[in-house]
């Protein structure tokens, strides 16, 4: 089980550590598949999570059963061989939030659950954005991502947006244009 924190209960410098803690992760992780390349880490987006296809936000892309965990929502999510990814919060964009707990696996069919995140404290403290403890996923490891509501929800009904890390080769899915500073340049950032 992973503790959030919504934002507004969170102690001052503390988000900046967990960022900087998460950006660190993503981008070892990285350096331990591809040796001897160039990297860079960027803010996880939407399409990150539906296989490349563009979206401006995450929304349940199937319908939630009241007490049933909806498995593997995001099926179509392996990273490549130069992609890592780390999760350290999530953002409610919806009106009225059905999901009450976020699980995060690795793996398809009978995944690894690798953190629990019920999103009761959040709701508790009229919150949008909580934060938890980063949740890393490697090369080439397959980002389960599981989603249990008590009383269910429709197809796309639930808006969000997850706050993380892609840690990945520069040139693979970003490249940056050139600037006059030599640490943005070089994605020292």
């Amino acid at each position: 089980m992973s503790v959030l924190t919504p934002k507004s209960m969170m102690p001052p410098g503390l988000l900046a550590q967990i960022r900087k803690e998460a950006a660190n992760q993503v981008q070892g992780e990285v350096e331990l598949a591809i040796r001897s390349q160039d990297l860079i880490y960027r803010d996880v987006t939407a399409t990150d999570f539906n296989n490349g296809t563009n979206l401006g936000r995450l929304n349940n892309p199937v319908a939630l059963v009241a007490n049933t965990p909806a498995v593997d929502v995001f099926s179509t999510f392996t990273l490549a061989s130069f992609q890592s990814l780390v999760l350290f919060g999530i953002a409610l964009i919806g009106p009225a939030f059905a999901i009450d707990e976020i699980q995060l696996a690795v793996g398809v069919g009978s995944s690894q659950m690798l953190a629990k995140i019920p999103l009761d404290q959040l709701y508790a403290e009229q919150d949008t954005i909580g934060y938890f403890d980063p949740v890393v996923w490697n090369p080439l490891e397959h980002v389960a991502i599981n989603m249990l509501s008590s009383a269910g929800a429709l197809i796309n009904t639930e808006t969000f947006q997850f706050l993380g890390y892609m840690g990945e080769q520069r040139g693979r899915q970003v490249n940056p244009r050139s600037y006059p500073n030599p640490a943005i340049a070089a994605g020292r950032f």
